[in-house]
């Protein structure tokens, strides 16, 4: 049936119920929008195909990661993050929780209390980052620059793509 559908439908179709899902913030994100937007992204439910698993956050912004990332430790969200993006967490986010994220982890759906955290030098970098690890399910971006949610919004392959959003 999944394979019918995806073959002869004539409008967009989200073929499965599994889904790796990004968001992304952009150097013009708004810091408290989007701490509040990662945080119910990845904790209000985990176990579903929506739920967040990767938050790929601009390199501009690495000084506030910390901030941004603190309401998921209350909620004990282990978190696996490269190597510029642990520096900046390192002493500032639960050491038991955090760990130096291997390549599996940006194509992983957890289901889970669990993320990977990327980090990219523009906003292309992210748009290629989702373009290799997303399953076209559901992305988001958060950042103020309306240029940046234009072209987030139209160069992003996903059946559901949100602009400051969870």
């Amino acid at each position: 049936l999944i394979n019918s559908v995806v073959e002869n439908a004539t409008v967009p179709v989200i073929e499965t119920g599994a889904g790796i899902v990004h968001t992304y913030f952009d150097a013009s994100g708004d810091l408290s929008k989007g701490s509040a937007i990662v945080h119910n992204a990845k904790t209000r439910r985990v176990s579903v195909c929506n739920a967040l698993d990767t938050l790929i956050v601009h390199e501009a912004r690495l000084s506030d990661l910390a901030t941004l990332l603190q309401p998921l430790a209350a909620s004990e969200v282990e978190l696996f993050a490269d190597e510029a993006a642990l520096a900046q967490l390192e002493g500032h986010y639960p050491a038991e929780l955090l760990s130096l994220a291997t390549e599996a982890h940006f194509g992983t759906e957890f289901l889970s209390y669990k993320m990977s955290v990327k980090t990219v030098a523009n906003l292309q970098a992210a748009l290629d980052h989702i373009d290799q690890y997303s399953s076209r399910h559901s992305e988001t971006i958060v950042a103020e620059d309306p240029d940046v949610q234009a072209q987030f919004l139209r160069d992003v392959d996903a059946a559901v793509v949100y602009t400051n959003a969870s």
